[in-house]
């Protein structure tokens, strides 16, 4: 999604106005000429709400034939049309394709078993990749609290995993079809933590815009602004510190109107907002293993 993010956004957003207005919708796939496996999650984690919420829809293959046999081998469709999308869990792929998860809890030996076939494709044998496990589960564990608008644990949680066994490097990429990040912070209630936030951090940011303050969020202002405390390494500053450290890299994350290349130390504001979180991340031989 990092090539043409502005125009993918659009039309995601494009597509959930229809879900939130419950109108029967035709996705028309025909003219793209790129599906990357991070817009595809994207893509499948919206169209599973328009089926568990009973509302029509159909689509059209692209045309080119690349493209399409990428999404056919993701296993979106088996996904999206097989019984197990009236279900809570969604499971599609193994380790060689688009490993793709729907869940509503978290799942942390879910995580060390993708884990272990990353280190097999990296390293070709048992490794520990504890960061990015780390990653992972702080993920699940925000989607679970966080992402919904009313209540816990209402709120799937979607991860695709790429092996590029030619290049020794697997992909991830996280989403959470929720309310974002900046939105969750603004809902807080007096006397919860983190409520007021943006006055906290007025002060630190260069400019009041959303891309400053969630760099601002990721360097660990707000909790040290908050507590008084040094950060300890939990929530998203924690994921940017494992990326700092080396566990892996290429950290991608897209939340409201803000894209945020973390590791080209890359932040801006997008004119179509991502009603969500993702976050994409590599794994290779240059990063951070243990026996």
């Amino acid at each position: 999604m990092a090539e043409g993010t502005r125009q993918t956004l659009a039309f995601f957003a494009k597509v959930a106005r229809n879900l939130q207005r419950r109108r029967p919708t035709l996705v028309s796939l025909s003219r793209v000429r790129r599906f990357d496996y991070d817009a595809i999650v994207v893509l499948l984690s919206i169209m599973i709400e328009f089926k568990r919420e009973s509302i029509p829809f159909n689509g059209s293959h692209p045309t080119d034939r690349d493209v399409d046999q990428t999404l056919i081998r993701s296993g979106f469709f088996d996904t999206l049309y097989g019984k197990v999308a009236h279900q809570d869990d969604y499971s599609v792929g193994d380790e060689n394709k688009i490993h793709t998860n729907g869940r509503l809890r978290v799942e942390p030996l879910l995580s060390a078993r993708i884990l272990e076939f990353a280190a097999k494709t990296i390293w070709n044998g048992t490794r520990r990749i504890q960061g990015a496990q780390t990653a992972l589960l702080e993920l699940m564990q925000n989607t679970n609290n966080h992402a919904a608008r009313e209540g816990q644990g209402e709120q799937h949680w979607w991860l695709s995993v790429n092996h590029h066994r030619g290049r020794r490097s697997v992909a991830f990429v996280f989403v959470d079809f929720g309310i974002g990040v900046l939105e969750s912070l603004d809902q807080k209630r007096p006397g919860e933590k983190f409520y007021s936030w943006r006055v906290l951090l007025e002060r630190l940011v260069p400019r009041r815009d959303n891309a400053e303050f969630l760099k601002a969020i990721l360097d660990g202002h707000l909790h040290r602004t908050v507590t008084g405390m040094p950060y300890r390494g939990k929530g998203l500053p924690g994921i940017a510190r494992c990326c700092d450290r080396g566990w892996f890299s290429n950290l991608l994350i897209v939340t409201n109107d803000v894209y945020a290349n973390v590791t080209a130390g890359e932040y801006r504001l997008l004119k179509q907002p991502f009603g969500g979180t993702m976050i994409s991340w590599t794994i290779d031989q240059n990063n951070l293993s243990t026996q």
